[in-house]
């Protein structure tokens, strides 16, 4: 081999390689994280939480919470860990999970479920007790911020006219939810005995979700009215 093959030959392989870094960036994906897998029980132990606005998922169907796949929509520049909860009203069911990783191109990423059992509990029999209204799905970065998630593996389409339903626990009040500048929405109430993470969820059309993603959550009861705001990341295409 002469010398100018090889500097041929380097160059193809110095291609080569940012060819396969650039590519491996536009699929990062995210992997769990060892000794945090994902897995699912019943009769779960139930810390106490506080928050109020406990998942957001886009047009949940029964079919599609069978699924071993979800997807949640990151922003570009996301990198590290998610949790993963799928959580029934009433505290008896929970699949909870880690992953780590970087989003590459796709906006909406691919997390694989998987059904492991926890060591220390039964398995959960039946394993998901699917329903789209007594069974959420929550996805959290590592500072707590709550992404918008989707059963299944499939894309949403962009022009997709759907729904975002909103679960949330209202401390026995009423529960309206006003998406920017629109009108309020009120909440429906799952009427069951013992809810504990959650007891009311709230259908928003994509279409009236506003563009800098800001919501206010008005909590009245016989006594008073109480409002938050929150925050839901899911940009128009």
């Amino acid at each position: 081999m002469n010398p100018g093959e090889a500097r041929i030959d380097r160059r193809a392989v110095a291609g080569f390689l940012t060819g396969l870094a650039l590519a491996t960036s536009a699929n990062a994906d995210f992997r769990p994280v060892p000794g945090r897998e994902y897995h699912e029980v019943l009769n779960a132990t139930n810390r106490v939480r506080g928050e109020a606005v406990v998942a957001l998922v886009l047009a949940p169907t029964v079919e599609a919470q069978q699924a071993d796949t979800i997807r949640v929509r990151l922003p570009a520049s996301y990198s590290g860990e998610l949790r993963v909860q799928v959580l029934s009203a009433d505290g008896r069911f929970r699949g909870e999970g880690s992953f780590s990783g970087s989003r590459g191109d796709d906006r909406w990423v691919g997390l694989r479920l998987g059904r492991g059992v926890a060591k220390e509990q039964p398995p959960a029999d039946p394993p998901r007790p699917v329903s789209t209204e007594t069974l959420a799905l929550s996805v959290r970065g590592a500072d707590g911020t709550l992404y918008v998630a989707r059963w299944g593996g499939e894309t949403p389409a962009a022009n997709d006219r759907g729904s975002l339903r909103i679960y949330v626990n209202s401390g026995r009040a009423d529960i309206f939810i006003v998406p920017g500048a629109t009108k309020a929405v009120h909440c429906r109430s799952l009427n069951i005995a013992q809810a504990l993470r959650y007891d009311t969820y709230c259908d928003v059309p994509l279409a009236d979700i506003p563009p800098d993603g800001k919501f206010k959550l008005i909590r009245r009861d016989q006594f008073e009215e109480q409002t938050q705001t929150f925050s839901v990341y899911l940009p128009r295409e």
